[in-house]
Parts: C-alpha cells; sequence; structure tokens
C-alpha cells in the first residue's frame, strides 16, 4: 500500500504544480521537490500581496487537502512572511495524529 500512496503523491504533485502554473503563475517565485523514496516534499515559494494573503492561502490549502485521494497520508504547512507565501506539502507518511483520540495517544 505504501509504495502506491506514494506513486500516487507523485502524480498528485504534477497535479498541483500544473494547477497553481495555470492560476497563480506569475505568483510563483520558486518550488523544489524532494523525493527521498518514502515520502515526497514539495516546497512552494508565492509572492503574495498582503491584501490578498487570507483569499489565496484558503483556495490554495483547499484544493490541495480536496483533491488528494488519501487525505491522511498528506500534510500541509504554510507560513506567510513578508509577502512571501510557504507552503510545505508532505506526502507518502501516515498522519496518525489526526485519527487519534486524546486517550489513544
Amino acid at each position: 500500500m505504501e509504495q502506491f500512496v506514494l506513486y500516487e503523491c507523485r502524480k498528485f504533485k504534477d497535479q498541483v504544480l500544473n494547477w497553481l502554473n495555470a492560476f497563480y503563475s506569475t505568483s510563483i517565485y520558486y518550488y523544489n521537490v524532494i523525493d527521498n523514496g518514502n515520502e515526497l516534499m514539495v516546497k512552494i515559494r508565492l509572492t503574495v500581496p498582503h491584501n490578498f494573503y487570507i483569499k489565496r492561502l484558503n483556495g490554495i490549502v483547499s484544493y490541495i487537502t480536496k483533491t488528494f485521494r488519501y487525505p491522511q497520508y498528506i500534510r500541509v504547512n504554510y507560513r506567510y512572511v513578508k509577502n512571501f507565501f510557504d507552503l510545505t506539502i508532505i506526502c507518502g507518511r501516515k498522519n496518525d495524529d489526526i485519527y487519534l483520540s486524546d486517550n489513544e495517544k
């Protein structure tokens, strides 16, 4: 199952980058893809004016979380600093913290 999820992560990486290039091509500052064989990490930096920050943040993060087939295997971190929106997508490792209750931790 893990290899299949990693394959889906690689397909999803291409889908996300194509979607960002289609809708936010002028905003992409750089992106970096790190694939170590067990998980896939995509780091994206976008230039976003402060008045559009919340709107773009909600649109990008909701697209990423709603379109991936296995939501338990994806984690999205983001940060906004001085007109730069840093987005990190980690895919391939199961995120159990979301699905455990406080008694099970």
